[in-house]
């Protein structure tokens, strides 16, 4: 299943040297009222991903519609020194190939690849496989919410998109993979409100994720079960407070007899501040604790680490996990009222065991 491989496509057949997907999505944009955050540009675009060749590769892509029609043809140079039309990037002896496109009036079928080994033309042919991303954004008042929807691919240097109607639908057809986030807001994030945010997104088939947008990032949530203990599933998240970025305040703590300064972004949370969701069916809090994620040799800031029972866990496959916070706090003697939500995919053996491939 495609949507579990991560490029070096560990566990793919020898054959398979390149993946290659097609994002069909319309040109918009965003641009942010928070200085230097500037103008994200949304669109299609091509990616490519392969070994990284010993000298430079003339790499042929042609893409086909239905009826094996001609939609799109282009010869790439994978190189260090790559045309600005398009981007290269190397890392662990893999490449990357982001190249901005047109959209197409018909989402593609397959990616044709052709590339000389020696005297021989190798030919590689991708079927794509689409699947739906839909649902509604609201506040959390449950107002409609008009926001942009945005997943990126691998980490937060690609960005593909749409924005919600006035009611908060979204309806996004994209490539069947795992995506490394999904981030939801709109032009106010960082001056009124903050990114409600998807992590590890896991399309292998249609989807319905709606979306509440607040005051409170969900931020680098993740899960993962106890495999050699009890029957209950860790989940470590960073929530970041819009309200206390503002203030801009630090302290300092000593860690392992080194000293760092944190940011002091995250707000005090308590069990029933917490709600979490597996699959739909809430999951019962065993214990929570606070702790220091560090940025570096010196800099940290405050995060929770959550354990809950398995309620509501598949036998195998995906799962969905949803985490809400609600908290109420007194900020430079103001009421405020955290609110923030996220989301989370991973894959779970059929002994329950944590999965990633």
């Amino acid at each position: 299943m495609m949507s579990s491989i991560y490029y070096p496509f560990f566990g793919l057949p020898t054959n398979h040297q390149m993946l290659a997907y097609w994002y069909n999505t319309p040109q918009d944009s965003i641009a942010f009222a928070l200085p230097g955050l500037g103008e994200i540009k949304l669109g299609s675009s091509l990616h490519v991903y392969g070994k990284a060749p010993t000298e430079d590769l003339a790499l042929q892509v042609e893409v086909q519609t239905q009826g094996n029609v001609k939609a799109f043809e282009r010869e790439f140079r994978i190189s260090q020194d790559a045309d600005p039309e398009y981007s290269i990037s190397f890392w662990g002896g893999s490449f990357r190939l982001v190249c901005p496109t047109e959209q197409l009036a018909d989402t593609p079928e397959r990616i044709v690849m052709r590339y000389k080994e020696g005297e021989k033309t190798v030919q590689q042919v991708v079927q794509c496989k689409y699947h739906r991303l839909y649902g509604t954004v609201t506040d959390f008042d449950e107002n409609p919410f008009r926001s942009f929807i945005v997943v990126h691919p691998d980490s937060f240097d690609t960005s593909i998109g749409i924005w919600s109607d006035e009611s908060g639908h979204y309806e996004l057809l994209l490539p069947e993979r795992t995506y490394n986030n999904c981030a939801v807001d709109d032009e106010s994030y960082g001056v009124k409100t903050t990114e409600t945010w998807a992590w590890h997104m896991i399309l292998d088939s249609d989807r319905r994720m709606d979306f509440k947008v607040g005051n409170t990032e969900i931020y680098n949530l993740h899960a993962w079960t106890n495999n050699g203990g009890g029957k209950t599933l860790f989940i470590s998240f960073r929530p970041m407070s819009l309200a206390l970025y503002q203030i801009g305040s630090e302290s300092q703590v000593e860690l392992n007899g080194h000293a760092f300064t944190l940011a002091d972004i995250s707000p005090h949370l308590a069990e029933n501040d917490i709600a979490v969701t597996l699959n739909g069916k809430e999951s019962e809090i065993v214990s929570l604790q606070r702790y220091y994620e560090t940025f570096s040799h010196d800099r940290g800031m405050p995060a929770y680490l959550l354990q809950v029972m398995y309620d509501g866990l598949l036998s195998s496959g995906r799962q969905e996990l949803m985490l809400t916070v609600a908290n109420k706090a007194v900020v430079n003697g103001e009421k405020v009222y955290h609110r923030g939500m996220g989301y989370c995919d991973f894959y779970l053996s059929y002994k329950g065991q944590s999965g990633y491939f």
